[in-house]
């Protein structure tokens, strides 16, 4: 009875470790694809000129806000291309808020 007692909080342990490691790479995913349908959204509302203006400022400070920090945190981790891409939105984000 022991050993099986012990073989079970040995796979009990393996799959709650693995499930901590597969669970923030799927909450950073979906947070990645969360603010690429905001910005997708956003973008559209300041196209088509639909909703308030102010609501539309507040949104899109928001967005540039937002990507500035996905950016910090890819330079934070040593990903140059991918947090160039992201200056690349911003200043798209930004001619957009300015116009």
């Amino acid at each position: 009875m022991d050993k099986a007692t012990q073989y079970f909080g040995e796979l009990s342990a393996r799959n709650g470790h693995s499930e901590q490691s597969v669970y923030p790479k799927q909450m950073q995913k979906t947070k990645k694809d969360l603010d690429q349908a905001t910005a997708a959204l956003i973008q559209f509302q300041i196209e088509h000129k639909t909703g308030s203006l102010e609501s539309l400022l507040r949104s899109q400070e928001s967005l540039i806000t937002n990507l500035k920090s996905q950016r910090d945190a890819e330079l934070a981790r040593g990903n140059v291309a991918t947090a160039t891409s992201y200056d690349q939105v911003i200043a798209r984000a930004n001619e957009n808020y300015r116009s």
